[in-house]
């Protein structure tokens, strides 16, 4: 079973992604399918419109809070896919040439260029993001070195 968060600050999801469910019931939710003769998935995206790196941690930490038996190996970059309301944002905000069109393909690299986090950190934060949500926080300095592939 896959499950969206999307995103973990409920702020974010309420605003920019129109998701109005609080943390609180999101994780209700993955507690009552948890412990199931199912694999339970939790999705993420991170690199979407006016994120931060704090934005991102928001997720990760969320992510941290869910049952052990939930899958939550990693996030997937978001892509300003044709006919939705986070390109038309990012294209207006001059994120992302409105002109290209964007495949099904899956990303590992964003294709926004913002001043709020490059795409070269967002890129690391995917590579990492398991590593942070698995690993103690004691180990997060490792983790962060291990962001950058010229390291």
């Amino acid at each position: 079973m896959n499950i969206g968060v999307e995103h973990g600050n409920h702020e974010y999801r309420k605003s920019y992604l129109k998701r109005n469910i609080s943390n609180e019931k999101m994780i209700e939710c993955f507690n009552m399918v948890s412990d199931r003769k199912y694999t339970v998935v939790a999705n993420s995206i991170i690199g979407m419109p006016d994120e931060t790196r704090d934005l991102i941690f928001d997720t990760i930490n969320f992510v941290r809070m869910l049952p052990d038996d939930v899958d939550t190996s990693g996030a997937f970059v978001w892509a300003p896919y044709h006919g939705t309301s986070l390109r038309d944002l990012a294209v207006e905000k001059g994120y992302f040439d409105g002109d290209k069109i964007v495949d099904m393909a899956y990303f590992s690299k964003s294709l926004l260029k913002m001043p709020s986090i490059s795409a070269a950190e967002i890129e690391g934060l995917a590579r990492t993001f398991s590593f942070y949500v698995k690993f103690p926080e004691n180990r997060y300095s490792e983790i962060k070195t291990a962001e950058s592939v010229n390291q």
